[in-house]
């Protein structure tokens, strides 16, 4: 057949989409003068592709390929390239679009929302967002109905550990609960496992380890604690404080509930911490106007689910500052350190024999000794068991405290009683004191890196050690948000968010004007 005679029967076909071969025949025929069978015509559509058919293939060309072992493609010829029936994809209906970006992964819907101004509008819909989240996660649910953060959230939520001995020096992989929602904070023991989500649900982990397998705790949690310590041998109760001002205990072993506790409308809490062992445990509580409120329960009492009733004691530390409110709350052992609104430190010494350590010069055991930080705001902290790190808003990192194992990376073993700026490291992602290490997350151009210090410990990535901060040799995921240290593991957790704002001050480059 002709090229002029093959463009006549593009047209037709064009023209009638669903006629057939028997009905093109007799038109094709009108318009060339020549009689056309059904049968040449059902075979030119075949071999010139127009109805999205392959070429057939060749017995000549079959013996070929079967000579070169190689497969080729017949080329179209140049002049029926413009027999081919495209359709535009910006021509379609913005409901179907809709459609087709639900289908893309989150990023690759990311990718084509930077392409122009147009796509960046079907990006950033929330039905395609909401098509994305309940495809990513069906079971999940969205309160204030961010489809983009909480289908980004369930995208990268993802839970990593890496031994700290042993022949598996690799980082391997932990599946996290598929209906929670992201993770805002992870708490990890030696048995068990706290996971908190965006939507104020925790999950309580068992042998987090061996296999993974959750239980949901509680719903509406504001904050939980367990006992002090490094892997948490000794906690035998969870307590919670919920959304409804209510404090609820939670047996360890069995996972039920042993005691609840209500308080009145005034004072609503946003915050708990455990102090002590477990024969003389204390319950801080940070209120919503900054206010630290103490309790002192008996947890073999409340275990036993014998009646019982406490009383809330205001603390010291809201005496002292009438005009500052206390924010956050960092406790390890018998050291309780507060956070204020302006970034202050302040700290409240419970033991002598156990602050020698972190603090040498105190002369009270109920003292509350303001740091020696000057023009800064304290961002990040975390304590360890001897020594204390800090971020301040400028993204100096400092630490402070016991330097025997070299945990403080100053390059010596000398004590440091003041804070003392870590050279070389600024604006680190999460920052988290071990027994004898510290652990530094940083964020680079592409990827993230983890950076540690200690002699003589296990340290992940680097067997040796060192008194100064190195770059481990850890495979970082690149959405690792918090890092927590215990004895045997450490353990990363990834997850994004879109609304997270860097506690960080702008970088201001100083421009010289000649």
């Amino acid at each position: 057949m002709m090229p002029q005679t093959v463009r006549c029967l593009h047209n037709l076909a064009r023209e009638n989409r669903r006629a057939s071969s028997s009905d093109l025949a007799p038109g094709l025929s009108m318009e060339i003068g020549v009689s056309v069978i059904a049968q040449t015509v059902r075979r030119t559509l075949l071999n010139v592709n127009l109805y999205g058919w392959r070429l057939r293939k060749n017995p000549l060309l079959a013996l070929l390929h079967k000579t070169e072992k190689k497969r080729k493609i017949l080329p179209m010829p140049v002049e029926l390239s413009s027999c081919s029936n495209t359709v535009n994809f910006l021509d379609l209906p913005r409901e179907m679009i809709d459609h087709v970006i639900s289908y893309l992964s989150v990023h690759d819907v990311a990718l084509l929302g930077e392409t122009c101004r147009f796509m960046q509008q079907f990006c950033n819909s929330p039905l395609v967002w909401k098509r994305i989240f309940h495809r990513i996660s069906p079971y999940s649910r969205v309160k204030d109905k961010n489809w983009k953060r909480a289908a980004i959230l369930n995208y990268t939520k993802g839970m990593h550990f890496q031994s700290f001995r042993g022949r598996k020096q690799a980082v391997q992989h932990i599946d996290p609960p598929t209906i929670a929602n992201g993770i805002k904070r992870f708490l990890p023991t030696k048995e068990y496992g706290f996971i908190l989500d965006d939507e104020d649900i925790l999950f309580l982990q068992v042998n987090p380890l061996a296999f993974s397998h959750y239980i949901s705790v509680c719903r509406n949690v504001k904050d939980f604690s367990i006992g002090p310590g490094i892997d948490g041998d000794d906690q035998k109760c969870l307590y919670v404080i919920t959304s409804f001002n209510c404090l609820k205990i939670y047996s360890m072993p069995t996972c039920q509930k042993v005691f609840e506790m209500m308080f009145g409308p005034l004072i609503k809490f946003k915050q708990l911490v455990v102090l002590g062992p477990p024969s003389r445990r204390i319950l801080l509580f940070v209120t919503e106007a900054g206010k630290v409120y103490s309790l002192v329960p008996d947890e073999i009492e409340m275990r036993q689910r014998q009646p019982y009733s406490g009383q809330i004691i205001f603390q010291q530390v809201s005496q002292c500052l009438l005009n500052k409110a206390v924010t956050q709350i960092y406790t390890n052992q018998d050291r309780v350190i507060y956070v204020t609104d302006q970034g202050i430190f302040y700290c409240e010494v419970q033991s002598s024999a156990m602050d020698t350590n972190l603090f040498a010069n105190f002369h009270s055991l109920e003292q509350i000794t303001p740091l020696p930080l000057i023009h800064s705001k304290i961002v990040k902290c975390s304590i360890g068991y001897n020594h204390l790190a800090m971020v301040d808003d400028f993204g100096r990192i400092l630490l402070q405290g016991n330097n025997k194992y070299g945990q403080l990376g100053l390059g010596d073993r000398f004590y440091r009683e003041k804070p003392t700026q870590v050279p070389g490291l600024r604006c680190p992602v999460d920052i988290c004191c071990g027994l004898h290490h510290t652990l530094i997350l940083m964020q680079k151009t592409d990827k993230k890196e983890l950076y540690g210090c200690g002699v003589g410990c296990r340290l992940p990535g680097s067997r040796k050690g060192s008194s100064t901060f190195i770059k481990l040799n850890v495979k970082v995921p690149a959405c690792t948000r918090f890092i927590y240290s215990t004895r045997e593991h450490l353990y990363m957790i990834s997850t994004f968010d879109t609304d997270e704002i860097s506690p960080y001050r702008p970088i201001i480059k100083k421009i010289s004007i000649s």
